[in-house]
């Protein structure tokens, strides 16, 4: 018995080596084909590499073949302006661009060549209907018609107002209005939430209160959350059958956290939180009566009803507009897309700058006598006053250029496409129709040949430059149709915060700034469904005494 068992040992090692042989072989033999493809077939004068369809080809910060010496030349080390990948064994070549003058070569053209953005990739935000980000061609012009009105200098003032109402909501709600002294442990949840509330009462037009939950009971259970406007039977909530009642803030709460947006794409359809889609939906339809009741009177419908929320103002510019306007169902995609786009992202470019401000305090005091110079201690700055906020502005897109909340943007060409390049040599190239382009903003923004000293945090780089060259927020044509949202809402709330306290970062034992910065700000990757620091921003704030 046991020379048999001795023998079956013996077979099975050597069918094991011997498999591993095969596949060692079948491996290399396949890396050496795809090389001699590269060596065949790459049209561009640009470094090539293999990818083992292992890792997936995101950015500076997620790439994990960094050990490649061909890719720390050619990529990490700004020496190509373009990087060709090439499939192990067969498939179309993809380009990496790490240039920020070939990206916008790309960018600002796509009105006419209609690049197409990869399906595939954004299906994750299409679950709740076909948006703006995701389509392309005639229905991305459908979509951009009625999503762009809904942008308006109104919704503005209205993001104006309640971000200064929230700031105050948010230092009474927590204790701090009469502090002079108070410790913020993760600056990110803090934004977050901000951003969460600015996004239920602009974007849904829902009353969302900062002090949602009750005080906690002596046993340790905290109660259900205010009820808001409206509230939701919990045996709707497939999840949640136990709950009794479940308002939409709470709902809207746990379709938004990273993980359970996932899971809805994953999961069936019953298995998820269909109630509050069908809130939503049920709201739009509700909305759309109201206006059509309201039509009757020679009035903007939005205004007669008091409402200049986007979800609101989404649903009038869709009404009447024949074969333009957009369905239930892309009304609501369109609103959960401003759910996502317009929080996190937000959310975690508005904790850096503050972070990022604490860390560098000579910053700080520049964005503080600026806030101090044009508000004069104003606590309700007008939409105008804002906007005079050159600096302070510059410090968010700053941030938003060293950790871009969107790391890649993706095109497929729709046919062959020159682009001008200029490293390694001077050179027209050709990007193949049907071939993947990913544009990596991690590597373009932090590219020495555009951004000297790129790793350094410093806002005069986009002092006085107009508003199309924020490039942070997108180029051309698909820019980002939020960007003036997002920046009037970090405005609002960074001058406030600035205005009445002084950030500073608060240091380990032992631990310099610098090694505060490695630590906290040097950690980036996608803690969510944006890309981010993913280091514990903890900071001290301290009450400025008000300059007479």
């Amino acid at each position: 018995m046991a020379s048999m068992l001795s023998l079956i040992r013996g077979l099975n090692l050597s069918s094991t080596l011997s498999a591993l042989t095969c596949l060692s072989c079948a491996y290399f033999t396949a890396r050496y084909w795809a090389k001699l493809r590269a060596s065949l077939c790459s049209n561009v004068p640009s470094r090539s590499f293999v990818t083992d369809g292992l890792v997936e080809f995101e950015s500076d910060f997620l790439l994990g073949f960094k050990e490649d010496v061909i890719v720390q030349e050619a990529y990490f080390n700004k020496a190509y302006d373009i990087v060709t990948i090439i499939p192990l064994i067969t498939g179309m070549c993809s380009y990496s661009i790490s240039s920020l003058d070939v990206a916008l070569q790309l960018l600002s053209a796509e009105g006419h060549r209609e690049l197409l953005k990869d399906r595939d990739l954004n299906q994750v935000l299409t679950q709740w209907g076909e948006n703006l980000f995701a389509s392309n061609g005639d229905m991305w012009k459908r979509h951009r018609r009625v999503m762009a009105p809904a942008f308006s200098r109104k919704t503005y003032e209205l993001v104006r107002k309640n971000a200064l109402s929230i700031y105050e909501e948010m230092l009474e709600s927590e204790g701090r209005a009469k502090k002079s002294k108070f410790t913020v442990d993760r600056c990110d949840e803090m934004t977050h939430r901000f951003a969460f509330l600015i996004i239920g009462r602009c974007g849904f037009g829902l009353p969302f209160q900062w002090n949602s939950k009750t005080p906690t009971s002596e046993s340790g259970d905290c109660n259900a959350l205010k009820p808001v406007d409206q509230t939701i039977s919990g045996s709707e909530a497939a999840l949640q059958p136990d709950v009794e009642v479940e308002t939409i803030q709470e709902g809207l709460t746990t379709v938004m956290d990273r993980t359970n947006v996932i899971l809805h794409f994953i999961l069936p359809e019953w298995a998820t939180w269909t109630w509050v889609e069908n809130y939503m939906r049920k709201s739009a339809a509700t909305r759309a009566r109201e206006l059509n009741e309201a039509s009757h009177d020679d009035q903007d419908d939005s205004v007669t009803l008091g409402r200049q929320d986007v979800f609101t103002r989404l649903v009038s510019a869709s009404e009447g507009l024949n074969k333009h306007s957009l369905t239930l169902s892309e009304v609501i995609g369109n609103t959960f897309l401003l759910m996502f786009a317009g929080h996190e992202t937000t959310a975690m470019v508005l904790a850096e700058t503050i972070t990022l401000l604490a860390l560098y305090q000579d910053e700080q005091e520049k964005a503080y006598q600026e806030i101090i110079s044009v508000l004069n201690n104003n606590s309700d700055p007008s939409l105008e006053e804002l906007e005079k906020l050159k600096y302070v502005l510059a410090c968010f897109i700053e941030a938003s250029r060293l950790y871009p909340p969107g790391p890649l943007l993706t095109r497929i060409m729709p046919e062959d496409v020159v682009v001008r390049i200029e490293r390694p040599t001077p050179a027209n190239v050709v990007l193949k129709k049907g071939s993947s382009v990913f544009i990596d903003m991690v590597s373009i923004h932090r590219n020495p040949h555009t951004f000297p000293d790129p790793d350094r945090f410093k806002p005069s780089r986009w002092a006085d430059l107009p508003d199309h060259r924020y490039t942070t927020f997108g180029s051309g044509p698909r820019a980002c149709v939020g960007r003036k949202f997002a920046q009037i809402e970090a405005l609002a709330l960074l001058s406030s915060v600035f205005r009445d306290w002084k950030v500073d970062v608060v240091l380990r034992d032992g631990e310099t700034r610098e090694e505060y910065e490695e630590r906290v700000m040097g950690s980036a990757g996608m803690p969510g469904m944006t890309f981010g620091v993913t280091g514990e921003m903890k900071l001290q704030f301290t009450r400025r005494i008000p300059q007479p």
